[in-house]
């Protein structure tokens, strides 16, 4: 790729390793909020048969992520747990609300793969910020590479480890 020249094959390869990332990424945001679905479950005791229906209905009810830790924020408000799980649930909540941002920025992006010669980013696939117009090299603030979605998929996948610890 260093000639300027890119084969289809070449670009595939680096379109499917991305993607692979991208999923990882996904699937592991996807685990942080069906873990803390269980939580909100079971501490309003709708964790059993036809209740578990209608708790989870609840929780996704919200209108994206900020309302669902709300919502269960409410729950430990009322909620008292042996042993007190609330100081440590709300800092799993909090860093979840910070994870959010990186989570909407990779859901909401547009993937190009970048051909452009001049570019920066020439040869690999990114997301570009969904409110961005493309231009040869924008900002990093408004790029995902393939190297933030891994630190991402990462991040995403140690927080929803540490919520199935407590969860067990």
């Amino acid at each position: 790729m260093s000639d300027g020249k890119i084969t289809r094959q070449q670009q595939q390869a680096v379109m499917d390793a991305f993607n692979l990332r991208l999923g990882r990424a996904v699937a592991g945001w996807g685990y942080v909020e069906s873990g803390l679905c269980q939580y909100f479950l079971r501490l309003t005791g709708m964790n059993q048969g036809p209740n578990s229906v209608t708790g989870r209905r609840i929780f996704y009810s919200g209108f994206g992520f900020d309302s669902r830790a709300r919502m269960l924020g409410a729950v430990l408000g009322w909620v008292k747990t042996k042993p007190d799980i609330n100081e440590w649930l709300n800092k799993i909540i909090g860093k979840a609300r910070n994870y959010a941002g990186s989570r909407n920025e990779i859901l909401h992006g547009d993937v190009l793969f970048i051909g452009y010669e001049k570019s920066k980013y020439f040869g690999q696939s990114i997301i570009l910020q969904g409110s961005r117009h493309w231009h040869a090299d924008p900002p990093d603030s408004e790029v995902i590479t393939a190297q933030k979605l891994e630190y991402a998929a990462e991040n995403f996948g140690r927080l929803a480890a540490i919520i199935a610890v407590g969860l067990n």
